[in-house]
């Protein structure tokens, strides 16, 4: 993630519910958020809200600006870890990692044939800082599918992505101005 350059931070966002004294509203929900500082505290599977954020550039209301990464699709293993020892990657739904040009791929260059732990566990053993760095997101999409007679010869359909979406890059939303519709034309 390159957002207005490569000094980048990753930001987990909470989704909390305060209670609210002297009103007929009980409780209002909140996002709480926090700056996860190094590798090993970026290795995430609930998709509350993850976001990058630049370090740099900050928008007209002197927000930061930045992507967030919506979630549609992960499942944790099923498996006891010795089974995906080669696949560690898959232990978690998000892992954030400063960028190095050796780190390529998830699984490690050569998991097959490594007797060990390669790729991300790797990566992140050495718990490098993640504020105001160039950073890398993987981010594993994936689905449990229990097999039925139907599925046969070819699976008809299973659904699982991701989106990046802008956030705070703008001061308001850019389709508020387009031209109306002739229908809304009074």
């Amino acid at each position: 993630m390159d957002v207005d350059g490569r000094n980048n931070s990753f930001v987990l966002g909470k989704l909390k519910t305060l209670n609210v004294q002297g009103s007929p509203r009980k409780s209002v929900w909140v996002l709480d958020e926090e700056v996860l500082a190094r590798e090993k505290d970026a290795r995430l599977d609930e998709p509350d809200v993850w976001k990058v954020v630049s370090g740099s550039r900050k928008n007209a209301l002197g927000y930061p600006t930045g992507f967030v990464l919506e979630s549609h699709g992960h499942a944790n293993p099923l498996l006891k870890k010795a089974d995906f020892r080669r696949a560690g990657f898959i232990e978690h739904a998000l892992w954030v990692t400063a960028f190095d040009a050796d780190e390529r791929f998830a699984a490690g260059d050569t998991p097959n044939q490594n007797p060990d732990e390669p790729g991300l566990p790797r990566y992140v053993a050495d718990n490098e800082s993640i504020v105001n760095r160039d950073i890398v997101l993987w981010h594993t999409v994936s689905f449990h599918h229990v097999t039925a007679a139907e599925d046969y010869p070819v699976l008809p359909r299973e659904h699982a992505s991701f989106e990046l979406k802008p956030i705070t890059s703008s001061t308001g939303n850019p389709a508020l101005d387009l031209r109306r519709a002739p229908f809304e034309v009074p």
